[in-house]
């Protein structure tokens, strides 16, 4: 048999060697090749469910498993393309098909549930493990379409909850795929970290704020205080609910830096979507309740909410006038910082800045 001839999965890091062939031979292409469970996930009806569930229930779970390791198929199990089915819906299968968004969301997600029980939780579990070419799970493929409701997330909640602790490539979680869907709600927050922290009892339970394997060495966390989709109510739940207690999460969030340095809260000066001066409030607020360390405003910090398109002159003043115990932020503003600029050329650089902002950063020193 010719390499070329062995599917990629059997190719990984190296040339196909003679027991990778054997197995390829022992098992047969069913493992290796689409079937007709990838042609029923591709597209969803009214009726595709039923015919799912019907599938499975009459072939060998070898079918289920089975991967399509072309240079096209990319390694998706029919698990795959039933997650990438969501995000693909248009306007013109409306006007060619009549088939409304309303419906064909409803009969995706009949088509995962019929599709998630007719399986057992084992094959599930190994289902839900198993990494396409690119290295993504079907959950972070879900987490990535246009369209998500709860209820999907939900659903895969309930049926395989050890999913959403799953790695792919480079140390990512699904959760990173979330965080830049601009359908994320709050709800599906609260619910993937439930999930972890129920499949994760008994392992490392920050696995929510462990940074992945790239230069960037980004957590979670950091991704999503990047993201134009955050909100401060997920924000807040994040960092009081996703590690084992409250002051573990505001730790993380303080001093934990990616490859570049940069902490998740002066990230979060720079998201001009949640950021405005009730958030920036309520991010600089020590609450004594929960005996949190109080922040500490750095440099980077400061620069970066000057350069924040929202930026307003009562967040300004709410920065400078906040006391900390290291270097005063009116004093740290006056400090060059590694490009031998103080707060000052920044703020002269800005596009938004006005006449009230100078007025402001002069007035600080009186």
């Amino acid at each position: 048999m010719r390499t070329r001839d062995v599917p990629e999965s059997l190719r990984v890091d190296a040339v196909a060697s003679e027991a990778g062939i054997i197995e390829w031979k022992r098992h047969g292409k069913v493992k290796h090749e689409r079937n007709e469970l990838h042609e029923l996930a591709s597209r969803i009806r009214k009726n595709t469910g039923r015919a799912i569930e019907k599938f499975i229930k009459l072939n060998p779970p070898a079918m289920v498993l089975a991967t399509d390791d072309t240079s096209k198929g990319r390694g998706f199990s029919s698990l795959h393309i039933l997650m990438r089915s969501l995000g693909v819906w248009s306007e013109e299968m409306e006007v060619v098909e009549n088939v409304r968004k309303a419906n064909y969301v409803k009969w995706h997600l009949e088509a995962m549930e019929k599709y998630l029980t007719a399986i057992n939780k084992s094959t599930c579990n190994q289902l839900m493990s198993t990494k396409n070419h690119d290295g993504r799970t079907p959950l972070f493929i879900l987490l990535q379409q246009k369209f998500l409701t709860d209820k999907h997330v939900e659903l895969c909640a309930k049926l395989c909850p050890d999913s959403f602790c799953r790695f792919c490539t480079y140390k990512f979680l699904p959760m990173q795929a979330l965080v830049r869907n601009s359908y994320m709600t709050l709800h599906m927050v609260k619910v993937y970290v439930d999930a972890v922290r129920t499949a994760c009892k008994k392992k490392q339970d920050n696995i929510l704020f462990s940074p992945d394997t790239t230069k960037r060495k980004r957590t979670p966390l950091h991704e999503l205080v990047l993201s134009k989709h955050c909100t401060l109510d997920i924000l807040m739940y994040w960092l009081q609910r996703a590690s084992t207690d409250e002051r573990s999460g505001w730790w993380y969030f303080m001093h934990k830096q990616d490859g570049h340095g940069h902490t998740a809260f002066e990230l979060s000066m720079l998201n001009d979507a949640f950021l405005n001066q009730n958030a920036l409030k309520m991010l600089l607020k020590n609450n004594s309740k929960t005996k949190r360390e109080a922040i500490q405003i750095s440099r980077i910090a400061l620069n970066n909410l000057v350069k924040n398109k929202t930026r307003t002159p009562e967040m300004l003043r709410t920065v400078f006038s906040y006391g900390q115990n290291r270097i005063p932020v009116k004093k740290l503003a006056s400090v060059p910082d590694e490009m031998a600029d103080n707060l000052l050329h920044i703020l002269a650089g800005s596009e938004n800045t006005r006449r009230e902002h100078f007025s402001i950063y002069f007035k600080k020193n009186e």
